[in-house]
């Protein structure tokens, strides 16, 4: 597998780009499908792929760290580098969507939820207008009588 003398990338031998590519694709379609259709297994198994991708993208993270110190070329050296900030990235994504998935796992489905419009301006020489009130239940708008 490895020949004498090789010092390769572990991040390529190891093939972090794929698993990690495929952890994440995995991890994102388990979470629109929970958005969409809101079942309990499937925000569950969101969560846990997303725990999966944070332990992938730690590992992997390391990894590239390590490579730092075995690649002596300067272009391997700028590869690992945008490798490493777009896996911390993916990191920080996964931890994110994790807290959201422990949220909506932890959230009472029978209780209701009440949102109110938050209205503001933010040129602060202009005032924003005013709210009309609600119509006046005492106005018909039919009249009674013969339809006839």
């Amino acid at each position: 597998m490895f020949r004498r003398g090789y010092v390769g990338m572990l991040f390529i031998d190891g093939g972090i780009p794929f698993w990690g590519g495929v952890c994440f694709v995995i991890s994102g379609s388990l979470s629109v499908a929970a958005e969409r259709h809101h079942t309990t297994c499937l925000v569950k198994s969101s969560l846990g792929m997303n725990v999966i991708n944070i332990i992938a993208s730690f590992a992997a993270t390391a990894i590239l760290l390590m490579d730092f110190g075995v690649t002596n070329w300067d272009v391997g050296r700028g590869y690992l580098a945008v490798l490493t900030i777009f896996t911390i990235l993916e990191f920080f994504v996964a931890v994110i969507a994790t807290y959201f998935g422990c949220q909506a796992t932890r959230s009472n489905t029978n209780t209701s939820m009440v949102f109110l419009p938050n209205a503001f301006s933010t040129d602060f020489d202009i005032p924003s207008p005013a709210a009309t009130p609600p119509p006046a239940y005492d106005n018909v708008a039919y009249v009674q009588g013969n339809l006839g």
